[in-house]
């Protein structure tokens, strides 16, 4: 009868073999990294960018307003929505997985995105109720600064989100988010100075 030959994993073949089993028992994100691959959700952070549809919109309605004002009554109707509630109602392809990461994301980076998300609702239901202010008094001449000075401030804000989204500025300074919502209210406030100014006499 010929030889049977068996070939045994060697020691190092089970050390690795088993670390990686071992690995994926103490860490699901392990697990949920390899799932990410080929999505829109990045692998590091298990952030998805297009959440930030849900603000590139309104910032562009913002600054379309001077010359296109049928877009108020859509700015007027934004709401501020989570990001489980962005996918709960979105299309995204992979949209139950961009939750369940979200709900793993690294600790940090979940909550340098929570407030700075957070600063950006603020900002934009600031610049819709000046908007509205504009309007009702009557100044539609300002609406072109105003618009620009406020999609700018917004952009700065979505920028910020999507480096913290993209792995690109960890490092970005909870403790400069409120400065930047403070740098908004000034702006927004100095332009409300100058419209009550016009109709004050």
């Amino acid at each position: 009868m010929p030889a049977h030959h068996y070939s045994l994993p060697s020691q190092t073949d089970l050390k690795v073999n088993s670390g990686h089993e071992l690995d994926r028992m103490n860490d699901p994100a392990v697990d949920l990294r390899q799932r990410l691959a080929g999505t829109n959700i990045n692998q590091t952070t298990f952030l998805a960018t297009d959440y930030l549809n849900h603000f590139n919109e309104i910032e562009m309605l913002i600054e379309m307003l001077p010359s296109m004002p049928e877009c108020f009554e859509d700015i007027c109707m934004w709401q501020p929505k989570s990001y489980e509630c962005h996918f709960t109602e979105t299309g995204f392809r992979d949209k139950d997985l961009a939750i369940q990461a979200y709900q793993q994301a690294p600790e940090l980076v979940r909550k340098r995105f929570d407030e700075i998300i957070t600063v950006l609702d603020r900002c934009i239901i600031d610049a819709i109720e000046t908007l509205k202010e504009t309007y009702e008094m009557g100044a539609p001449e300002h609406l072109g600064g105003l618009s620009e000075n406020l999609g700018t401030e917004l952009r700065r804000h979505i920028d910020q989100a999507s480096a913290i989204i993209n792995g690109h500025n960890e490092n970005v300074a909870t403790s400069e988010m409120p400065a930047g919502t403070a740098k908004t209210r000034d702006s927004i406030e100095s332009t409300q100075a100058a419209v009550e100014a016009l109709f004050g006499d």
